[in-house]
Order: structure tokens, then C-alpha cells, then sequence
């Protein structure tokens, strides 16, 4: 079983497994690569960052909760099926590519640690 699971405490900045995709499309030329600041999986991690950002959206004094939370996938068709399905941009991204190069990526993705259970906890 694979999964993805964000720390309990602190800044958001990391999730198991959650840059794999992104970083093989990137490395295949599928993806530009990230900057830091901008739209992601983590963009509002930083609960200073994501209250300074409701406060200016009009909300006063929002309340923010932690809510621990982790993805399981079977195996790596699984997980495919999340990325395809599920996974916003980079749903799009697999979708936009012919049937031979996003096995290609898929399987790439399904061979990194982490990922359908390849050293993920």
C-alpha cells in the first residue's frame, strides 16, 4: 500500500509521495518547472501565508485546523487511476499525452520511492 501523508505540525512542505508526478513530467518535458510562491500541492501549506490570504479575501480572524489525512492505493494502477482521474493539473497534463508516452510516465511515476508502495509507509 502506498500512501501520502502531510506532518502533523508546522508548515505543509512536504507530502510523501505528492511531487513524484510532477517532477517526472517536469524531467520528460511535459511539465515547465515550478517556481516557489505559486500554484501547487502545498501553495497554502503555510498557515501564516494561507491566513494573510483570507484576511485579505475579507474573512476576519479565520480559524484554521490540521486535519490529518492520508491517500491508500493498491498498487501502481491505483494510483494511475488517481492521477488520471483525480489529480487536477496533472490530470490534465497525462490526459494531453498519447497512450504509449503516458505509460511511459506512469510507469516512470510507479518506480519512484514512495509511490504504490516503493518504500512508502
Amino acid at each position: 500500500m502506498a500512501a501520502c501523508r502531510a506532518p502533523s505540525s508546522g508548515p505543509v512542505t512536504r507530502i510523501r509521495g505528492s511531487r513524484c508526478p510532477s517532477r517526472v513530467l517536469q524531467e520528460t518535458g511535459h511539465l515547465p518547472p515550478a517556481g516557489t510562491g505559486g500554484p501547487g500541492i502545498l501553495a497554502l501549506g503555510d498557515e501564516d501565508r494561507l491566513r494573510t490570504l483570507l484576511t485579505a479575501a475579507g474573512f476576519d480572524d479565520p480559524a484554521i485546523d490540521r486535519v490529518r489525512f492520508s491517500f491508500r492505493f493498491a498498487d501502481a494502477d491505483d494510483y494511475a487511476g488517481f492521477l488520471t482521474g483525480v489529480a487536477g493539473a496533472i490530470a490534465m497534463v497525462l490526459d494531453g499525452l498519447d497512450h504509449d508516452e503516458r505509460g511511459r510516465v506512469l510507469s516512470q511515476i510507479a518506480a519512484l520511492p514512495g509511490v504504490a508502495g516503493n518504500g512508502s509507509r
